[in-house]
């Protein structure tokens, strides 16, 4: 074995969030079937999300993005240092504006619900489109209070324990 060739870095054990489903409601840019909105199962594999300009798929990007940082963007401490390690969450300039802008009601009764697994553990996060607030919380079946800090705490505690393994924090 060549001793000159050196090994590469452990990388951390990180859960990636999956999206287990998408449920938009009250929304004039998605008025589904019947009126009934968005509300799909995403399989597991590859989604593509095709279509003509300006069917909003870019909007329902943003959508699901959204659920997961709410009205914050991530900001690298330094930009210029590729592959920064160390993130902050600024406030996103657009949080109050972005989706109610683009329909006529204001988005005033529009929601985004999904439900996002984290390795084991499950995440459900239901969000105001009109202001991003946060309207139903939910880890692993049990219901929290909606708010950013709850959430953000949610978030960090799935990902430290799926990259431990532990399968519950209620033993804890």
């Amino acid at each position: 074995m060549d001793e000159s060739v050196a090994e590469a870095p452990a990388l951390p054990n990180i859960a990636l969030p999956v999206f287990k489903s998408l449920k938009i409601a009250g929304y004039e840019l998605f008025p589904g079937v019947g009126r009934t909105g968005i509300d799909r199962p995403i399989l597991p594999g590859i989604t593509v999300i095709a279509g003509i300009n300006g069917l909003g798929k870019t909007t329902l990007l943003n959508v699901m993005l959204r659920l997961l940082v709410g009205p914050f963007n991530p900001q690298k401490v330094n930009p210029f240092e590729v592959g920064a390690k160390s993130h902050d969450l600024v406030g996103w300039k657009h949080a109050r504006r972005f989706f109610r802008s683009r329909v006529s009601d204001g988005a005033v009764h529009a929601t985004a619900r999904a439900e996002i697994s984290f390795g084991t553990h499950h995440l459900t996060v239901e969000r105001a489109l009109k202001d991003l607030s946060i309207k139903h919380l939910e880890y692993d079946g049990a219901d929290l209070d909606p708010t950013e800090a709850e959430y953000g705490r949610a978030v960090v505690e799935a990902n430290r324990y799926s990259a431990l393994g532990v399968r519950s924090l209620r033993s804890y």
